[in-house]
């Protein structure tokens, strides 16, 4: 038996090729997702969202929970009636133009911040609040943005529509400056393999 203030710690990187959680293609349409009712994002009491770690219990039964209803991804939510993120991914609403991301119980991803970043400079005004699950019921445009797949559009939530039940125009927007932000050389460079 080892108490805590005796392990060594060690580093351990994995390297894999390139996985997308959405598709090219899928994107340029948009994804379907639920609002998990079975399982609920792991508090931040119990572990630190902010650091990114490998603990997906949650994410994995919501991912078997929307497969089973029939959707490609899950939405948790905190047990307080406030969404927190997906499995692997940010959550983004959009609402009269305005863009609101929630700010408890996720990971403060790089593309999100990314993605706040070339919304503003769009125009497009931003939040990182909570944000309440009846925001997505009631949402013009949604969005899930990740490193694993950039920018994801939702067009089907529970099995309704959002918005209008295609990609909107802000939507498209900000996916077009997330990439063209992504490839620009001031931001990031490619790796010869």
């Amino acid at each position: 038996q080892y108490s805590p203030d005796e392990i060594e710690n060690n580093l351990y990187l994995m390297v894999q090729p390139f996985v997308w959680v959405m598709g090219e293609e899928l994107q340029k349409t948009g994804g379907s997702a639920v609002i998990a009712r079975d399982v609920r994002r792991v508090p931040p009491g119990a572990i630190d969202p902010t650091v990114k770690n490998l603990q997906w219990g949650d994410f994995v039964r919501g991912m078997l929970e929307a497969r089973d209803r029939g959707a490609n991804y899950p939405i948790l939510t905190d047990g307080d009636g406030n969404l927190t993120e997906g499995s692997g991914f940010n959550v983004c609403i959009i609402k009269d133009g305005v863009l609101r991301t929630p700010k408890r119980g996720v990971l403060e991803g790089v593309t999100r911040k990314t993605v706040l970043e070339v919304a503003k400079v769009h125009g497009v005004e931003c939040h990182v609040e909570d944000v309440p699950v009846s925001a997505a019921y009631n949402c013009d445009e949604l969005l899930f943005v990740t490193t694993a797949g950039g920018v994801m559009p939702i067009t089907k939530l529970d099995g309704a529509p959002v918005g209008g039940g295609e990609v909107g125009p802000i939507s498209r927007t900000i996916w077009k400056a997330y990439w063209e932000a992504h490839y620009d050389p001031m931001h990031s460079f490619a790796i010869n393999y």
